[in-house]
Formats: structure tokens, C-alpha cells, sequence
């Protein structure tokens, strides 16, 4: 796996022709992650590593099966920005973190409200997981206090037979981009202190 120290994001290289052209890669470095050009950073479990490319590319095949969504092409585009993940011997401790943005008018991402994304969000999830079996599904649209300011969040779960897949997702505007921070795990403690670990840079 890649060293946690002063390694670059799995995305798009800076001298390659990209829809992401004006974006900048975030840095990971002694198990944090920032982006200036989001304006945020977050602090990184010593457990989880920078994706190789190899990882990079069998988490998207996987999400890609789970969900329809074609990952792969938005890897390929420099759209999935990084992904920090855990791929243990045992499936029950897999760990993810990714981010993916879409670039959108400057019109309508100043005024767009991140609660109705998050209730759309939740409607998609909700008939991904209920395709993989799950039968309960829970979401919880709250805010939250990140350095000090008020950031609407989504918790999310899907469950079976006392089984749950946990999400919690952070929405942010940057640039002309709306960029989706995504922790999915099985670890309910993981989940909870999420929010925690993220912090505004000045």
C-alpha cells in the first residue's frame, strides 16, 4: 500500500487534459488530508492508507456492480478525487473514504439547498441497498459545529438481519463544485466520530 507521508491523492495529474482542469489535488500527509481548493481537511485513522491504483480501481468496480453508477468513468474523468480505504482479509472491516465532485453552474450551486441533495441522496440509496437485500434504511439529515460554523450532514444506514452498512456524508461547495465526502463502514464508533475529525482551513 502507499505510505501514509506526503502523498498525493489519488486524481487527476495536474499536467493532463481534464473537465477538472482548474482543480487542485489535496495532500495527504502524517494521516491528514486537505484541499485548499475545497477549504477542508480532515484527520486520517492510522488504519487507512492512500489507495493504490490497484485498490483505487477494485473499489470502483465494486461500488460501480453495487450501485449502476459508473465510478470508473468518473476515475477516469478526475472525478473520484481520492479514496482512502482499509481492505483487510476480512470483508466485515472494510473502511472507505471517498470524494467525488461535480462541477455545476455558479448560479445555481450559490443557491443550491444541500438538504434536498441529501434527501435525493438518501431516495438513490435507499433502492441501491434494498438491491443488495437490505430491508431497513434510516437517514438522518442534521448540522453539525466544524471549526466553529453550522454544516448540514447526512448520517445514513441500511440494515438486514441486525446487519448495518453505515454512511456519513458531507456535502461542500468549492470552487464550481459541489464535492461529496463519503466515509462508508461497518464500525458504527467509525461512523459516529466522522464529523469529528474534519476541520476548515483559514
Amino acid at each position: 500500500q502507499t505510505k501514509a507521508h506526503d502523498t498525493e491523492a489519488s486524481g487527476p495529474k495536474e499536467d493532463e487534459a481534464s473537465v477538472l482542469a482548474d482543480y487542485k489535488r489535496g495532500v495527504y500527509k502524517n494521516n491528514k488530508y486537505e484541499s485548499k481548493f475545497l477549504g477542508i481537511g480532515f484527520n486520517i485513522d492510522k488504519s487507512l492508507t492512500v489507495a493504490t491504483e490497484e485498490e483505487l480501481k477494485q473499489l470502483v468496480e465494486l461500488t460501480s456492480g453495487v450501485t449502476g453508477v459508473d465510478y470508473e468513468q468518473l476515475v477516469k474523468d478526475g472525478k473520484a478525487e481520492l479514496a482512502f480505504v482499509n481492505l483487510p482479509v476480512s470483508a466485515d472491516g472494510t473502511t472507505n473514504i471517498i470524494i467525488t465532485l461535480e462541477k455545476i453552474d455558479p448560479s445555481i450551486l450559490k443557491s443550491l439547498d444541500l438538504e434536498s441533495v441529501y434527501t435525493q441522496s438518501a431516495a438513490l440509496l435507499d433502492q441501491t441497498y434494498a438491491g443488495m437485500g437490505f430491508t431497513e434504511f434510516d437517514r438522518n439529515i442534521k448540522t453539525v459545529k466544524i471549526s466553529g460554523a453550522d454544516h448540514v450532514v447526512m448520517d445514513y444506514v441500511a440494515s438486514v438481519s441486525g446487519a448495518s452498512m453505515y454512511q456519513s456524508i458531507f456535502l461542500i461547495k468549492g470552487g464550481d463544485y459541489l464535492a461529496t465526502v463519503c466515509l462508508t463502514t461497518l464500525d458504527k464508533a467509525v461512523a459516529d466520530s466522522f464529523y469529528n475529525k474534519i476541520y476548515l482551513l483559514q
